[in-house]
């Protein structure tokens, strides 16, 4: 599933999301803002959107990863009430650190 935002014609944004069916969980695996169009929440948006069509879709959790230098992400992620589930030192091939989130849809 992919949602993007526009403003008036223009793209500025999207997320993409993996479903887990098994895991009954919902991954966002890109969260992507313009530069130009970032602070005025079109990642909130993106982010509301995409949990509200898996809660629609009666998924029980919803997650995110990060790299730990992703600040705006990790307080995008507690924003919306995510709470950290682990980390992986080997995740990505920068050897960068990943973050985990994840949380309860009701």
């Amino acid at each position: 599933m992919m949602y993007t935002a526009c403003i008036g014609v223009d793209p500025v944004g999207y997320v993409s999301l993996l479903e887990r069916g098994l895991d009954s969980m919902v991954w966002v695996t890109d969260l992507v803002v313009d530069v130009a169009s970032r602070r005025q929440g079109v990642g909130s948006a993106l982010l509301a959107s995409a949990q509200d069509w898996a809660s629609g879709r009666s998924y029980r959790r919803f997650g995110m990863e990060m790299q730990s230098k992703n600040l705006p992400a990790i307080r995008l992620a507690q924003k919306f009430g995510y709470e950290f589930c682990g980390y992986n030192d080997h995740y990505y091939l920068t050897q960068d650190v990943a973050l985990f989130f994840a949380k309860a849809l009701k």
